[in-house]
């Protein structure tokens, strides 16, 4: 859909994924079963958007290919993997990072809070990030159909370690720690002080997409055509 020039481009996907097929730039590519981190073995680039240990297996093979890593989205920054995000890069850190074959993705909230950061100037920004299902992947998003048509039946039944998604807006364990680890990557981007972003996550009940609540302080200049 963007354009991204290749010759030739391969889905690979665990036993459970594969087989079945995508459609890509007009056309059905078939969704091979990924065997090892040498099926990576020469091709130019490898986006991995897979479960964390695969993300890992790969990188500590090195196959060959440029790593663009998207399992660190739910990670904190780390100096051994550099953490790129479209637009907030500048050009000459780009050039400096030439030399490295592994690069981090932040969470999709880091870039916007670091957006909104950069242009309020110094000073602390504090956000909410309010997650919808298809944050926490394909079995969230099931788990949250499945409650909310047994509430709406009267046959909600809950195990001792399940939490009720449905109808329901949670702070639990996983999103304060998503919420610290939101916090890093956008003060990270910015080359700020850890500290210089607070961030609260909540879990809502929608199937897709999420939202941003930021509140700051900043100076803006304004013109006499300003209004």
């Amino acid at each position: 859909e963007r354009g991204f020039p290749s010759e030739d481009l391969k889905l690979f996907a665990s036993s459970k994924g594969a087989d079945g097929t995508v459609k890509c730039a007009g056309e059905e590519l078939l969704v091979e079963e990924y065997s090892a981190p040498s099926a990576l073995a020469g091709f130019d680039v490898a986006f991995l958007a897979a479960p964390e240990d695969v993300a890992r297996e790969v990188a500590a093979a090195a196959p060959g290919p440029l790593l663009i890593d998207l399992s660190t989205a739910s990670r904190l920054p780390s100096q051994a993997i550099p953490m790129l995000s479209p637009g907030m890069v500048p050009r000459e850190r780009i050039a400096e990072l030439r030399r490295h074959r592994h690069f981090a993705t932040p969470h999709p909230a880091a870039p916007a809070l670091a957006l909104f950061a950069s242009a309020l100037g110094p000073g602390r920004l504090a956000a909410t990030a309010m997650l919808g299902a298809s944050a926490s992947g394909q079995r969230m998003i099931a788990r949250l159909v499945k409650q909310t048509t047994d509430l709406l039946g009267a046959r909600l039944d809950l195990g001792d370690d399940e939490s009720q998604r449905a109808f329901n807006v949670t702070m639990r364990e996983n999103e304060r720690a998503l919420a610290d680890v939101i916090a890093a990557q956008a003060a990270a981007i910015l080359a700020r002080a850890p500290d210089a972003v607070s961030v609260r996550a909540g879990a809502i009940p929608v199937l897709h997409g999420s939202a941003l609540g930021i509140q700051g302080a900043g100076e803006i200049e304004a013109s006499d055509q300003d209004w």
